[in-house]
């Protein structure tokens, strides 16, 4: 079996390690970027999109200049779930736009 890809990011002073697959969608704001992954837990670190582009698969898209989709997402929303994250209305706005 194929190891699963995995990002490391320093998030509140430790070293988090993220399943690429996990990760919903990711926001950011000059130099930091919250990783929103299914569970509903978010890892902000220091960095940008574009040095994070790298680490991931090809399958995430750039939906707006500060903010990537994974296809996660879309199977996590059309399963009936929601996620709304700690801001609704960002959320909402994000998933308009689609």
């Amino acid at each position: 079996m194929q190891d699963e890809k995995k990002i490391t990011v320093i998030s509140n002073r430790r070293k988090a390690e993220i399943e690429v697959r996990s990760i919903l969608y990711i926001l950011t704001k000059r130099k930091i970027a919250e990783m929103h992954v299914s569970g509903g837990n978010i890892f902000k670190t220091r960095t940008t999109l574009s040095e994070l582009v790298p680490q991931l698969d090809e399958r995430f898209m750039t939906v707006r200049k500060s903010r990537m989709l994974s296809p996660a997402f879309h199977a996590y929303t059309t399963a009936g779930l929601r996620f709304y994250g700690k801001n609704p209305r960002k959320t909402v706005a994000f998933c308009g736009g689609l």
